[in-house]
């Protein structure tokens, strides 16, 4: 008789979920590249396989939250683009094989912005292949703090980009400004730009200097004819929902405004109330990650259906109005002409 044989099944294949304090909000993991493999792990904790868990494969996902109980987190893959996923399909974001750029040296500031590849990790320092006909064969020993992905800065804008913000504070100055701002398709200075949902028009971007984020009213803001109503401290590359602090500009000085903040929230925010201070860092829901699984990529076609619906009956006003204004000026002119 030959050797014993043991049949393999996918799921044996599946790594040892990653550590919770490795997999906490705010961390980066990435997504096991085999489709299958991340299939099974759902189906064993089951939760549902939807679009979103398919676009994570592979991807460097930001961690929003997780639940220890069911040894699942929920990850932000894009901008909207939300899914709940095992611990077991994570791993680190850095592994063998991945494009990355030096950056951050000091003994050898030189290399810089050089570009190469991860070959293996030993006693705490990654050692790096750089590119080029100048680095040829080059081999690098680095701290991973000196470590960035090659594509660096389209990660951060799709997985730090929150959705939806809700601006929180107790001021009473600034009551018609609270409220959820939804992420829009358009840009200003080249920045993401959020739109206040209800009430007042209300607009959240970034300053043409690039280094201050900014709330003012109406959509004047590409003139830079409108008032700043609040303007963030120096955000330093940060999103609206991780800067340092909030103010206003009062004889050309910045003052800060205490207790004002913008908050990530998930799940629509829980409603669109205007109203002071939340505390929570998301909208709380009594909803299972099994069960929200199912429901994200519906609510969020629904989200863009009646944002488009909401911005197509704002030109159809506009243009009732100008032509109201032109059918004004008209009949001013013929009053003009027979006096």
């Amino acid at each position: 008789m030959g050797p014993l044989q043991k049949w393999v099944s996918t799921g044996d294949l599946l790594p040892d979920a990653v550590p919770l304090d490795a997999c906490k909000a705010g961390a980066r993991l990435r997504v096991l590249g085999h489709a299958d493999l991340v299939c099974e792990a759902c189906q064993r904790s089951k939760l549902g396989v939807n679009k979103a868990v398919e676009a994570a494969v592979g991807k460097v996902v930001r961690v929003l939250e997780v639940d220890s109980t069911d040894a699942c987190a929920r990850i932000q893959v894009d901008v909207g683009v939300l899914a709940w996923l095992p611990l077991k399909v994570f791993e680190p974001v850095f592994r063998p094989g991945v494009q990355i750029r030096l950056t951050g040296l000091t003994g050898k500031a030189t290399l810089n912005d050089s570009i190469g590849k991860l070959d293996t990790f030993q006693d705490g320092r990654w050692h790096v292949m750089l590119d080029g006909d100048d680095n040829s064969n080059k081999v690098l020993s680095v701290q991973e703090k000196n470590l960035e992905l090659l594509d660096e800065a389209v990660v951060r804008e799709h997985i730090e980009t929150p959705e939806l913000l809700r601006l929180c504070t107790d001021d009473p100055r600034f009551n018609d400004m609270c409220g959820v701002y939804t992420h829009c398709s358009e840009s200003v200075n080249g920045r993401r730009m959020w739109k206040k949902r209800t009430g007042k028009t209300m607009v959240l971007y970034s300053m043409p200097s690039g280094r201050r984020w900014a709330v003012v009213q109406d959509l004047e803001v590409a003139e830079g004819s409108q008032e700043v109503r609040i303007l963030s401290k120096d955000h330093g590359g940060a999103m609206p929902n991780a800067v340092p602090g909030w103010g206003i500009k009062a004889g050309g000085e910045f003052q800060e405004i205490p207790r004002v903040q913008f908050k990530e929230i998930y799940d629509g925010g829980g409603g669109d109330d205007d109203g002071g201070y939340h505390t929570s860092d998301h909208a709380s829901s009594s909803e299972s990650p099994r069960r929200s699984q199912q429901g994200e990529p519906t609510n969020r076609a629904a989200a863009w259906q009646s944002r488009e619906a909401e911005e197509i009956r704002a030109m159809q006003q506009m243009m009732q109005a100008m032509r109201r204004e032109q059918m004004m000026q008209a009949m001013h002119r013929d009053a003009c002409q027979q006096m």
